[in-house]
């Protein structure tokens, strides 16, 4: 991804990328202080249900939440959880009440190791370089890590190649709007996103019986 960045980036971004031996520790602090980039190098939690007490005039004996965790693809999962325990516990230890908090996973929960990376520099990745050039020459086109999970994890089980691709525009105030109020998609954005499909499809006979699964 770095390299793709590099060659469509401004000298600054060129030396710094060429020269990953040095910036490494940079690069990695400025994308884990990032809203968007932060969760391409670390799991991501997200506290999505808290119950407590009954009542509001009633203090809780006891109180319990819900995390949905996305685990980067270089860890696994008892290493996440392993972290949410930590941080748990110095947070208890914070408030003068240590011992008081249990992290567990949820018995019906569900669990799903990191999906495995998927080739990117073979055949089958070039075909999808270049229909993306050929909708949108303006664009670059290089392998990240999806920010959020999905239902394309369990394709991982019969197939070596599962790659996430929007083929679409979208600004940065679009996304924000994904799966919420008002979320939308301009018109001329949407065409050119059918005319990658309809590119993809349509060639996918020159990849050949050789070019994996």
């Amino acid at each position: 991804m770095l390299v793709e960045l590099a060659a469509r980036g401004s000298f600054a971004y060129r030396l710094i990328f060429a020269n990953m031996w040095l910036f490494r520790p940079l690069v990695g602090r400025i994308l884990a202080s990032g809203h968007e980039t932060g969760p391409l190098v670390r799991s991501t939690y997200a506290l999505t249900q808290l119950e407590g007490a009954s009542a509001r005039n009633v203090l809780p004996s006891e109180s319990s939440a819900n995390i949905n965790v996305r685990v980067a693809p270089f860890e696994t999962v008892a290493q996440a959880l392993e972290r949410a325990r930590s941080s748990a516990t110095a947070e208890a230890e914070a408030s003068h009440v240590p011992g008081s908090i249990a992290v567990d996973v949820a018995a019906d929960g569900l669990v799903n190791e990191p999906a495995p990376l998927s080739p990117h520099d073979d055949a089958a990745f070039d075909y999808i370089r270049r229909c993306v050039a050929g909708v949108y020459p303006e664009a670059g086109c290089c392998p990240y890590v999806q920010t959020s999970c999905s239902d394309a994890r369990a394709m991982s089980a019969v197939c070596e190649r599962v790659y996430r691709l929007a083929a679409f525009v979208y600004t940065p105030e679009m996304r924000l709007r994904v799966h919420g109020t008002d979320e939308y998609i301009p018109i001329e954005s949407y065409l050119r996103g059918i005319g990658f499909y309809v590119a993809f499809v349509r060639a996918l006979g020159e990849l050949g019986a050789g070019a994996g699964r």
